[in-house]
């Protein structure tokens, strides 16, 4: 998989699972207007943060290898730590409108965490 490549993934996949999600939305006849976040800050930050994750990872691999899978980790343990802290509003509500942005901004997160681990593997398995 060429860098561009892999740093393209998470804007494709992310605009498509925003589609997706705000087509789901709009069926169930979601208002969506009461969330604190807007649907498309959330995939933007997660989609910037994505691809930030996917070029440090590139960035090492060009470096040392070895230390690829470290590097992902550190990152991603970074990221959660800077989620939590941008969470901290939703995750103190207890109304039902701030259970389904909890339940949005974590599935938003295994997401973009399955795409970019699935990268970062193919970056591990071209050596």
């Amino acid at each position: 998989m060429k860098t561009e490549k892999s740093l393209l993934l998470p804007i494709f996949f992310g605009l498509i699972l925003l589609f997706i999600h705000t087509f789901l939305l709009n069926v169930l006849k979601v208002e969506t207007l009461a969330f604190y976040y807007k649907l498309w800050q959330q995939y933007l930050f997660f989609t910037i943060a994505s691809i930030l994750i996917i070029a440090v990872c590139i960035k090492t691999k060009r470096k040392n290898l070895d230390q690829v899978g470290m590097v992902f980790m550190a990152s991603t343990v970074i990221k959660m730590m800077i989620c939590y802290v941008v969470a901290i509003p939703i995750l103190n509500q207890i109304s039902e409108v701030f259970k389904l942005q909890k339940f949005n901004f974590f599935m938003i997160f295994c997401a973009f965490l399955a795409i970019e681990t699935v990268v970062v593997i193919r970056i591990l398995n071209k050596k």
